[in-house]
C-alpha cells in the first residue's frame, strides 16, 4: 500500500504556478514532461537541469519518440524553455501559447477573442448558448484583467 509521506520529500511549487497548469490544457505527454522537469528542478532546489532523455523515458513511462516529441511540443508552447544547461520551466504564464479552444465541454474561447486575450497570456471565459451566438454579454473577462483589456482597445 501507497503511503507517501511529506517527510519522504516534496516539491516546492508556487500556488500561482500550480493554478496556471490548472488552467492550462495541456496533452498527457507534454504534461508528463512537465512534471517530470518540475520534478527534476524544483524537487531538487535548482531552476534548470540536463534531463538526458533515456531518464524521461523512465520517469515517465514514455518510449523516446514520444519524449522527444512531448519536449519539442513544450518548448514550441513556451511552456519549457531550453537553455545551455537544459531545460527549465517558464515561469511567466503570461508566455505559454495555449490552446485557442477546449473541447470535451470545456470552457470555449470564440477564435477571435482567443487570438486577442488568449494570445496575450490574459484568461477569458465563454458563456455557452444553445444558439452559439456570442454577444458582449456572454463574454466574461476576469476581473483583474478587464481593466488593462479595456486600456488596450482589445474590448470596449
Amino acid at each position: 500500500m501507497a503511503n507517501p509521506q511529506i517527510e519522504n520529500g516534496y516539491t516546492k511549487i508556487a500556488n500561482e504556478l500550480l493554478d496556471a497548469f490548472v488552467r492550462t490544457n495541456f496533452s498527457g505527454e507534454v504534461r508528463r514532461i512537465i512534471d517530470c522537469v518540475i520534478r527534476q528542478t524544483y524537487g531538487f532546489n535548482k531552476t534548470c537541469d540536463r534531463i538526458s532523455l533515456s531518464q524521461f523515458e523512465i520517469k515517465t513511462g514514455m518510449d523516446r519518440k514520444s519524449v522527444c516529441r512531448a519536449i519539442n511540443k513544450a518548448v514550441a508552447k513556451r511552456t519549457l524553455l531550453k537553455t545551455n544547461n537544459g531545460l527549465k520551466l517558464n515561469k511567466n504564464y503570461h508566455q505559454w501559447v495555449v490552446a485557442k479552444q477546449t473541447r470535451g465541454g470545456g470552457n470555449l474561447v470564440p477564435k477571435g477573442v482567443a487570438n486577442r486575450v488568449l494570445g496575450s497570456g490574459y484568461l477569458a471565459t465563454y458563456k455557452r448558448n444553445y444558439t452559439k451566438e456570442i454577444t458582449k454579454g456572454d463574454l466574461k473577462i476576469l476581473d483583474k484583467t478587464k481593466k488593462e483589456l479595456k486600456e488596450k482597445g482589445i474590448i470596449k
